[in-house]
């Protein structure tokens, strides 16, 4: 995988993105209202109103060795009975322990101190929590628990997610046990969003038989509302059922154009985003890291429009679609949609003075990769879905 796209004497594409939350780490924590200032004046400018993004992972539990070592003794092909057996010791020891539940809410509190004043009439933030797919089980499973139960403790929270290298080596061997332990705790918290990075991969990438069930285990076993990447879908077994059952079930997909170029080497017609949109799979237009990549929703409807030559009603349909699947609550999402509503309705009563000035009453142009003015003034993003494993991002 990769010799295509880069020459051997440089690093990977794939390891050069995932190596950079190492360099970032150390200072991330700092500034976190300071980023997320940051953050809201560039969504701002690209007229995004809405972003769900990722501020840091959950924190660790700190519990016995004994609790550890039987979770830890864990497989993917542990039975159902047995993974379930052991969670339920480590859930019912720790769910009323004072000092975890002290640790959690430490947590919120500062999620909800550093994104203080950062929401108003012209932009809303909201954030998912999340755990590192890399992590050996009891790890995983601690930082799900604190995941989960935060989500439930603030409205800032609005779900959980997994990321990290899909094709780790812990990733893989543990991913269908990663899945069981999302599926646990949503029988536990019912009502928490689920946004999964799954089947971020590509044949070459890892074994073959791993392309067969990661967006499937995703939405089967641990109950994903979103997928995020999704790229895998022409190798899921029975994948043509499984898109319908996408569909039915209305489980977006988060579209990354430029991320999948860059780490994967998918574009253009190779991207299975034509695939999806052929089963009538919803889809959101999203950025992936965009403090690495340098990256921007501008762009990445750009990149999309240029690409894929949607009509300006499916990109309409695409923008406000961003907002229907997010996770924001019923009173939030309405709001969110009215205010778009009147974003493009004084959009389109732009364009359409334009196109009188100029003595063409007709319809509202198409897109066109020529046409780069009227691509910006199409931008009106209802929601960046930052698909990011860090603040920086």
């Amino acid at each position: 995988m990769d010799y295509s796209n880069h020459y051997h004497e440089q690093t990977p594409p794939s390891q050069q993105f995932f190596d950079t939350f190492s360099y970032f780490g150390p200072i991330s924590y700092q500034e976190y209202n300071e980023g997320l200032n940051w953050i809201k004046n560039t969504a701002i400018n690209e007229n995004v109103q809405y972003i769900e993004t990722m501020l840091t992972s959950s924190p660790n539990l700190v519990v016995s060795d004994y609790l550890n070592t039987l979770v830890d003794n864990l497989t993917s092909i542990s039975s159902d009975e047995h993974i379930d057996k052991v969670l339920n010791i480590y859930f019912d020891t720790i769910r009323n322990n004072i000092t975890i539940n002290t640790t959690i809410n430490n947590h919120v509190e500062m999620i909800e101190r550093v994104s203080k004043g950062i929401d108003d009439q012209n932009f809303t933030i909201r954030f998912q929590s999340y755990v590192s797919r890399n992590s050996k089980p009891s790890r995983v499973f601690s930082s799900l628990v604190s995941s989960f139960c935060a989500a439930t403790r603030t409205d800032l929270i609005v779900g959980v997610n997994i990321v990290g290298p899909e094709h780790g080596f812990i990733a893989l061997t543990d991913y269908s046990l990663h899945m069981k332990m999302f599926r646990f705790l949503k029988k536990h918290f019912p009502y928490v969003k689920l946004s999964m990075h799954a089947g971020e991969l590509v044949l070459g990438l890892v074994p073959p038989e791993q392309l067969q069930f990661h967006i499937r285990e995703a939405i089967e076993i641990a109950g994903a509302n979103r997928i995020g990447h999704g790229i895998d879908i022409f190798y899921e077994k029975h994948s043509y059922e499984l898109l319908q059952k996408m569909k039915q079930n209305q489980i977006a997909v988060e579209v990354v154009v430029s991320s999948n170029a860059f780490i994967l080497g998918i574009q253009n017609q190779a991207h299975p985003m034509l695939v999806y949109k052929a089963h009538q799979v919803p889809l959101v237009i999203a950025t992936d890291d965009p403090g690495v990549s340098r990256s921007s929703m501008t762009n990445e409807y750009l990149l999309f429009c240029d690409r894929y030559k949607p009509s300006y009603a499916e990109l309409k349909t695409f923008v406000y679609d961003s907002i229907r699947y997010s996770f924001l609550n019923d009173r939030d999402k309405e709001r969110q949609l009215t205010s778009l509503d009147q974003r493009f309705q004084v959009f389109e009563q732009t364009i359409a003075d334009v196109k009188k000035f100029l003595g063409d009453p007709g319809v509202l142009p198409t897109v066109s990769s020529s046409n780069s003015n009227f691509i910006s003034l199409v931008l009106f993003c209802g929601i960046q879905f930052l698909i990011n494993d860090s603040l920086l991002g």
